[in-house]
C-alpha cells in the first residue's frame, strides 16, 4: 500500500493500481477473499446486503488513508 500500488476502493475491497507482480496480485486476493468472508458474515448476522456491509467499511477506510495512499473513489 505505501508504494501506492495497492490500495482501498469504495467498494471495501483492496485493488491494484497499474502492474503489479504476481505475488503482489495473490495477496490482494488473499485479503479480498478473506474480506468477503467477514463482509458475508457481518451481513448475514445484520439481515443486510454484503455490498451494504462492504461499502459502510469503505466508508471507514477513507479517513484512515494516509498522505500518499491509493483510494479509488469509484470515479476513476
Amino acid at each position: 500500500i505505501a508504494a501506492g500500488q495497492v490500495g482501498e476502493r469504495a467498494d471495501g475491497y483492496l485493488g491494484v493500481r497499474g502492474s503489479v507482480s504476481a505475488q503482489v496480485r495473490d495477496e490482494v486476493d488473499q485479503i479480498n477473499i478473506k474480506r468477503r468472508a467477514l463482509y458475508t458474515s457481518r451481513a448475514a448476522e445484520r439481515g443486510v446486503a454484503v455490498e451494504a456491509i462492504a461499502a459502510a467499511t469503505a466508508c471507514q477506510a477513507l479517513p484512515r488513508t494516509a498522505v500518499g495512499h491509493a483510494y479509488n473513489a469509484g470515479n476513476g
